[in-house]
């Protein structure tokens, strides 16, 4: 109904992702002028819906096809695709921007592993916000340096990670932001494994950065080291919000002075449990 009534004018619509592949094929058949799509996962969803309702190869290719000119995106994870599949995809949205992979805590996406970078780095080269693992833990795709270093050449534009309750290693880390051009703006790592080296790359890869959420970092090596605070100061100006919670219990005061001298646009600054 609401494709048959709108579809000349509908731009924007948010649906749960109970949908079948015929309800999919009519959706990128009727709405071309989509421009943003949410497909929320399902408040419950057991295994005999996730048979009937996960989206096939076939669905989200024809929205692809369909719907080019997407530039918002949100998806349930429990999509059967395979690597071409994605390829296919993704590879009709060129206008894309953000994108968004929703999951539970205690599901792991099919998809998420590095060929998934990989190709959205060559599909999407206006993608500005990546959102992969806010809503649970996404294990598997972290630890592969290659591919967010191919992600980061292929979206030069991006600005934006989510990668809360992640598995990016420092590598993976070090390998975006040095690929990065310093065009990265926000970086969400709230309780990812990271290590202070990667810190420090952040620091000196990203001048215009504008938000670090570290809270709650699983650092390999240790708390965030005063040499890095001191380097985030200085290389990184733009900072609006600094976020250590739990993961600066070494700085001193030295690194803290730093921060207040070199970033004058500082709005939000946690150090919770520094004892120092």
């Amino acid at each position: 109904a609401i494709v048959n009534d709108w579809r000349a004018t509908v731009s924007k619509l948010n649906l749960c992702s109970r949908l079948t592949d015929a309800e999919m094929w009519l959706l990128s058949a009727r709405c071309r002028k989509l421009r943003t799509l949410r497909l929320v996962p399902p408040a419950v969803f057991d295994d005999e819906e996730r048979a009937v309702y996960t989206l096939s190869s076939f669905a989200m290719t024809t929205l692809g096809l369909g719907c080019r000119g997407l530039t918002s995106l949100e998806l349930p994870y429990h999509m059967r695709m395979t690597e071409s599949d994605l390829a296919l995809f993704l590879g009709e949205l060129s206008s894309l921007r953000r994108l968004k992979i929703s999951h539970y805590e205690d599901e792991v996406p099919e998809l998420m592993d590095g060929s998934f970078l990989r190709v959205l780095g060559r599909s999407c080269p206006m993608l500005e916000e990546l959102d992969l693992f806010r809503e649970g833990v996404c294990p598997g795709i972290g630890n592969n340096s290659a591919a967010f270093a191919a992600l980061s050449i292929g979206c030069p534009h991006l600005r934006v990670l989510y990668a809360e309750y992640s598995d990016v290693t420092s590598a993976s880390l070090c390998a975006l932001v040095r690929n990065s051009q310093q065009q990265i703006r926000e970086l969400h790592l709230s309780h990812a494994h990271l290590d202070d080296t990667a810190v420090f790359a952040v620091a000196t890869h990203c001048s215009n950065l504008e938000l670090l959420d570290i809270s709650c970092a699983v650092l390999r090596s240790g708390r965030v080291s005063d040499a890095t605070i001191t380097s985030l100061a200085r290389h990184c100006p733009q900072l609006r919000k600094l976020d250590l919670f739990s993961a600066c219990d070494s700085i001193t005061d030295d690194s803290v002075l730093e921060l207040t001298n070199h970033c004058r646009r500082l709005e939000h600054l946690c150090l919770a449990h520094a004892v120092n």
